[in-house]
């Protein structure tokens, strides 16, 4: 089985589809809620083999399904970091067939980009979806963030791995420019504000340079800053307790004062109430 498990993979690495793996995934775990080391090492051979998902089995304890789910998650936080190499790239762009198109030539581009300047994240616009999973296909080491206004192809690119698609809601633009521009904003924000990004990590954007092309022919690189931005907003916890650290340092201070106000009154009725010498 595991032969015709590698053989399947393979073929679907190839063309670029999906490969769920169903049956006795975990199973001790769902049934028992206990984890043997033949299954963890079931799921961990099949993400070296390029599965994109598993489905378990039914389950007649929810805490024993969530225990599973959790198990999953952890095994494939782990085992992912290791599966997308940067040597993966580069064999994968040997099976390429040359010439190549200016589609293809530009989907290689940001990956080897990607690659090279050890970018965190790939954000592309999609209309299809089409050009994200052909990107897929090179195994890129950076995440896919995509942003599309077609619900159905949001829902489409939910299954795939290493891809987090998102809905853009807002309204478009005059000009065609402004509005790819408000939608890699978009996916921008996302990734700072989930972790993907931080100050300083590199990030490529694959996008269409005029509107009448209908596939991605730029690749743009750009470093996380706070140049764009006019106001850093602070959480409302950090502000409370700044408030109150200054109104105690101000009540310090007027005790301060009103402590050396009663002593020099003091001083001076002691020196009213002393007899004066002749002069």
């Amino acid at each position: 089985m595991s032969s015709i498990q590698k053989s399947i993979a393979a073929r679907c690495q190839q063309v670029g589809k999906p490969l769920f793996l169903s049956g006795g995934v975990l199973s001790n775990t769902v049934q028992t809620g206990e984890l043997v080391c033949n299954e963890i090492a079931d799921v961990t051979n099949a993400l070296f083999d390029g599965v994109t998902g598993f489905m378990l089995l039914k389950a007649f304890d929810i805490n024993y399904a969530i225990k599973a789910v959790k198990t999953l998650n952890e095994i494939c936080c782990t085992v992912e970091p290791l599966i997308f190499k940067k040597s993966q790239f580069w064999r994968l762009s040997t099976e390429i067939k040359v010439p190549v198109n200016n589609a293809e030539a530009a989907l290689m581009s940001a990956a080897m980009v990607a690659n090279i300047i050890d970018a965190r994240v790939i954000i592309m616009p999609t209309v299809s979806g089409r050009t994200a999973k052909a990107l897929l296909w090179l195994r890129p080491s950076a995440l896919i963030i995509t942003v599309s206004t077609n619900p159905r192809t949001t829902r489409f690119l939910f299954t795939y791995r290493n891809i987090i698609p998102l809905m853009f809601t807002g309204q478009p633009d005059r000009h065609w420019a402004k509005t790819v521009h408000s939608r890699a904003v978009y996916a921008l924000d996302f990734a700072i504000s989930r972790g993907y990004l931080i100050h300083g990590d590199m990030y490529v954007t694959l996008q269409r340079s005029i509107e009448g092309i209908t596939y991605c022919d730029m690749v743009r690189i750009f470093k996380v800053t706070t140049s764009g931005r006019h106001m850093l907003q602070c959480p409302e916890e950090y502000s409370f307790a700044t408030k109150k650290e200054d109104n105690d340092d101000d009540e310090k201070n007027h005790k301060t004062i009103d402590r050396n106000g009663d002593t020099e009154n003091d001083t001076k009725g002691k020196d009213e109430g002393k007899p004066k010498k002749a002069s």
